[in-house]
């Protein structure tokens, strides 16, 4: 029998507003935490260092990725251990990372968040309680994926062109349904919450994830979050990260007023929204899944 309350799981998806909800749940931590509910979110700008869910995510990768039960027996007990470091017992905890269900996109060419199933099935046999609800927000490909890109060039390690991107990203073979498919096989009996990033208001949002606790602080500094990156810091991101010491937000700060990321004709676009909205008609009918468009 689990010592820990219910979890509630947010896990992105990238670009839809993850960076700015999570500064959210730190600044309202001390509320949260005196209802009885710990918070779990990635390092950011003025709290890096230290112990944080991004690193509990890494551990579950690395014992998936390359499998061995010692492997997997150390990253189980390791991450119990952090957890109740962490953690008081019997206390809700909520959980905020899009990295727990991998990266969006990879070389592969084969779609959205290849490795979803085989990372959130190694999360459900560590996690040591209850996952009371699981929300997921998802967005429209036309710009998710030019915005995917400028972070993945700006704050990651991409030096491809968009071109050479976009050859792999645009096919998706594996779309926003399959990464919910994925969710709702692997969480069977939770509460699963998809919402669109383009109606669903921050607030909105957090209250469907922490319901019924209500959060009173919703302004949270500029730099922790991630503004889109503008072409200039792009192009200048490519040509000099390899050798670079400046971080992804001091490169997004530095080319802010530039011209804005549009690489897609108006074809591409509206191709890529209608299979969107495909999608979200396709989600809505999911067996045990929740929307909040409808």
């Amino acid at each position: 029998m689990s010592v820990y309350g219910p979890i509630y799981l947010h896990l992105g998806a990238h670009r839809t507003g993850t960076t700015q909800l999570q500064a959210i749940l730190d600044l309202n931590a001390d509320k949260l935490i005196q209802t009885g509910v710990d918070v779990l979110t990635p390092p950011r700008i003025g709290k890096r260092g230290g112990l944080t869910i991004r690193s509990l995510s890494h551990a579950v990768h690395r014992s998936v990725d390359k499998p061995s039960y010692l492997k997997r027996w150390r990253a189980a007990r390791q991450f119990s251990s952090d957890l109740n470091n962490l953690f008081s017992r019997n206390r809700s905890l909520i959980i905020s990372d899009e990295v727990l269900i991998g990266n969006a996109f990879d070389d592969s060419g084969f779609g959205l968040y290849r490795n979803c199933l085989k990372y959130l099935r190694a999360w459900r046999e560590f996690v040591p309680a209850n996952v009371e609800r699981v929300c997921f927000k998802v967005r429209c490909y036309s710009t998710f994926i030019p915005s995917f890109y400028a972070m993945s060039v700006v704050f990651g390690s991409n030096r491809n062109s968009y071109e050479q991107f976009n050859a792999q990203a645009i096919c998706l073979h594996r779309r926003w349904f399959d990464v919910v498919s994925d969710i709702r096989a692997v969480f069977k009996d939770s509460e699963i919450l998809v919402a669109q990033h383009e109606v669903s208001t921050q607030k909105e949002f957090l209250t469907k994830l922490v319901a019924p606790i209500e959060i009173d602080e919703l302004s949270v500094p500029e730099d922790a979050i991630n503004a889109a990156p503008t072409l200039q810091a792009i192009e200048y991101a490519r040509s000099v990260r390899a050798s670079s010491a400046q971080r992804g937000d001091q490169i997004s700060a530095l080319f802010a007023d530039g011209d804005k990321f549009d690489p897609l004709s108006s074809s591409e676009k509206s191709a890529l929204s209608d299979a969107y909205y495909q999608d979200l008609d396709r989600i809505a009918r999911l067996s045990g899944v929740s929307v909040a468009w409808t």
